[in-house]
């Protein structure tokens, strides 16, 4: 019998993992995670999230995972016919059985088909939260967006979907609210408004918020906490590679100064002097590296220098790896970089995730638990921050690095399983 306790199934594997007395070889380690990631971790899809739900919500006997796939799709049917809440929140072709089949079989959905689950189910809001953070790995209903505020409030105080409709003809007829949301701290937009949202306690509340968003023409719609989080660690990351490079130049100059020594010492030609000046011109002639200087480019060599190279020099493509299911999307290449940077593609979760674990990854601890639970507590302070939820366990990436965290080397060996994933 397949266990719908998720959380705790995955915890169970990483301790499982990292406890094996051969964990602390090197090397082996990454095989170790290696071998949890490709075989004995279950790959969690949506609907495998909303069976759960609807087995716990509808307090059916026995398992979840017993109960016939055709159950819970006319359990999905009876709860939105009987919560007056369509297939679509546009105008479609598909029947509610086929909406319901999809939600229960598919790996992934669209974020609007849980806004939808949560009318058609009758859901807390909570309920709707967890499964956009934990079963679709995005962040929680959006305050900076009108629609899913408008949801938000109905979730709330338990109005069905006729009262989201009323509500939403009630936004389009607004006109806006200069007066309302502006602030002198544009990096807290998120968190603000957040506050500002789970404060609204009636309709009048609801409509002015609305208004407030509706002045600023969308504009709010990206995540400013994610882009201000991410700039940080971006930030602390090139000064980090930049440290590596320059003690790595240090020790390669070091190297190169003592054999010059050696040969200087053995040439009778000249003088002291010269020798001297000879040695001082080597000492200084040594590349350092700013953080300014640390590119695109260095992070994906930090990162993706375990995957291989195709003819032209690029990555070869994420279907090549035996984990391409685990970490499709997450790969930290100099392209995704680029577009994250020059605002053309969203931050993710995972991309937070990653750049406060290269941080940690080089900060020195006495205890690899001790470095561990402060990761694990400064991530998902940071995800928390931008409304994405804490670190999702069940997530074969996040356990991934979760594991490496605890190795002695976790960057070598994020690196190690990178390259078992490729060969």
């Amino acid at each position: 019998m397949e266990s719908f306790d998720f959380t705790r199934n995955a915890w169970e594997l990483l301790y499982d993992s990292v406890d094996d007395p051969r964990f602390e070889q090197e090397q082996v380690d990454a095989e170790i995670i290696y071998d949890a990631l490709l075989r004995r971790q279950l790959l969690v899809p949506f609907g495998d999230y909303l069976k759960r739900y609807i087995h716990r919500k509808a307090e059916l006997p026995g398992a979840a995972a017993d109960i016939s796939l055709s159950e819970y799709q006319q359990i999905i049917v009876d709860a939105f016919e009987d919560n007056h809440t369509p297939v679509s929140f546009r105008k479609t072709s598909t029947k509610l059985s086929a909406f319901a089949k999809n939600c229960l079989t598919h790996r992934a959905v669209e974020r609007e088909a849980v806004l939808l689950l949560g009318f058609g189910l009758g859901m807390a809001v909570d309920e709707v939260n967890e499964l956009l953070t934990k079963a679709l790995g995005e962040r929680t209903i959006n305050p900076k967006n009108p629609f899913e505020v408008i949801c938000w409030y109905c979730y709330t105080n338990q109005y069905g979907y006729p009262k989201y409709e009323d509500l939403l003809v009630k936004y389009h007829r607004l006109s806006p609210d200069l007066a309302v949301m502006n602030g002198d701290d544009p990096d807290g937009v998120t968190l603000r408004m957040r506050q500002s949202m789970t404060e609204i306690s009636n309709e009048r509340d609801l409509i002015r918020y609305l208004a407030s968003l509706k002045s600023h023409g969308g504009s709010y719609q990206s995540s400013v906490s994610c882009r201000r989080e991410f700039d940080r660690l971006y930030g602390k990351a090139q000064s980090l590679i930049a440290g590596l490079y320059n003690e790595a130049e240090q020790k390669s100059k070091e190297a190169e100064v003592s054999v010059y020594a050696d040969k200087l010492s053995r040439n009778s030609r000249w003088s002291d002097d010269v020798k001297l000046a000879k040695m001082a011109a080597v000492k200084h002639d040594i590349r350092t590296y700013a953080p300014e200087d640390i590119t695109e480019k260095d992070l994906e060599k930090v990162f993706c220098s375990a995957i291989p190279l195709n003819q032209q020099g690029h990555l070869v493509p994420e279907h090549a790896s035996t984990l391409k299911a685990q970490f499709s999307g997450k790969r930290f290449s100099r392209d995704r970089l680029h577009k994250i940077r020059q605002a053309k593609a969203e931050v993710s979760r995972y991309d937070l995730i990653t750049l406060n674990f290269l941080i940690y990854s080089q900060k020195e601890y006495a205890s690899k638990q001790k470095r561990f639970n402060d990761y694990l507590e400064s991530t998902s302070s940071i995800l928390n921050r931008c409304l994405l939820g804490d670190i999702c366990v069940q997530n074969p990436y996040e356990m991934f690095v979760l594991m490496a965290m605890l190795s002695a080397d976790p960057l070598g060996t994020y690196s190690d399983v990178l390259e078992l994933s490729y060969e």
